[in-house]
């Protein structure tokens, strides 16, 4: 390998473990741009001002917030912030839902949107 290969290798390296550092990062700093403690703290500056959502079972359970990016874990189709349930299923493979305690193999987007 020349000089020039070995450096290529070795900045192609660089780069792939600052890009998965900088995942593993944002997987972490997420959800907390979605806490309930954030999202209170803006509320007066929010367009929304219904906090009917906890009550009609909306809600993400993690957070406690109406889910900006909705997603469903399966099989019992509880709704979560994308990034909440993204975390706890990465963090923890034997994940179980926060409402039914029913193991979340997978997640997938919620495709319908609440009538108001």
């Amino acid at each position: 390998m020349t000089k020039n290969g070995e450096q290529l290798v070795i900045h192609l390296s660089y780069e792939m473990g600052r890009k998965g550092m900088l995942v593993e990062m944002l997987l972490l700093l997420l959800p907390l741009l979605n806490s309930s403690s954030v999202k209170n703290l803006l509320r007066p500056f929010s367009k929304d001002k219904s906090s009917s959502s906890s009550e009609d079972g909306t809600a993400c359970p993690i957070c406690l917030a109406t889910p900006t990016i909705p997603y469903v874990a399966l099989p019992c189709q509880h709704r979560y912030c994308y990034y909440c349930l993204r975390t706890r299923c990465a963090a923890a493979p034997s994940f179980r839902c926060s409402r039914c305690s029913e193991p979340v193999v997978a997640m997938q987007r919620h495709s319908g949107f609440p009538t108001e």
